[in-house]
């Protein structure tokens, strides 16, 4: 019975990674006539951004990461991410489909020229959805300037210590 259970168990695994990698839709270059929404939903178009995950001395880290949530859908488009982020101080695109929100952008993350962000968005082709390694990033109106909400590696590493001394205190508990 418990050899029966497995196998199924296994199979269904099989058949749902393959769903999920079946269903990508990858991004594609923008045609001429697609373009960068400037404002809506409560946001302004701030530029294009570099990606800092691949940064020497980043630790991995996104450019809007840090206490941030992130979505991926083949339907993506401008207006989905930025009601996704809500009240997020930052919405970012990459790839056509990836949509990432944070409070804060990352220090090591700077201006690009806009054609670096050159990826149609999955879900209307007349709008850019970033592009590799770049982020079309937009900011909350009421937010103020991109200074402000600038946080380095440093300054953010009080959360992940606190949750580190949080983890070890539970597991000593254990």
């Amino acid at each position: 019975m418990l050899n029966i259970l497995l196998t199924l168990l296994l199979f269904t695994t099989g058949l749902v990674s393959a769903q999920t990698q079946t269903n990508i839709v990858y991004p594609t270059r923008a045609s001429s006539g697609a373009s960068t929404l400037q404002t809506g939903f409560g946001y302004k178009y701030m530029g294009c951004y570099n990606e800092t995950n691949t940064i020497a001395g980043s630790g991995g880290a996104r450019a809007l990461s840090q206490s941030g949530t992130n979505t991926a859908t083949n339907i993506m488009d401008v207006g989905t991410c930025l009601n996704f982020c809500g009240g997020s101080k930052f919405a970012g695109l990459e790839y056509g489909r990836e949509c990432y929100c944070s409070p804060y952008l990352s220090s090591l993350s700077v201006q690009l020229n806009d054609s670096r962000c050159d990826f149609q968005c999955n879900g209307n082709g007349t709008q850019i959805c970033g592009g590799e390694g770049a982020i079309s990033l937009y900011t909350k109106t009421s937010a103020g300037s991109i200074a402000n909400g600038r946080q380095g590696l440093q300054e953010g590493a009080w959360w992940y210590m606190a949750a580190a001394v949080g983890m070890a205190m539970w597991a000593a508990w254990l």
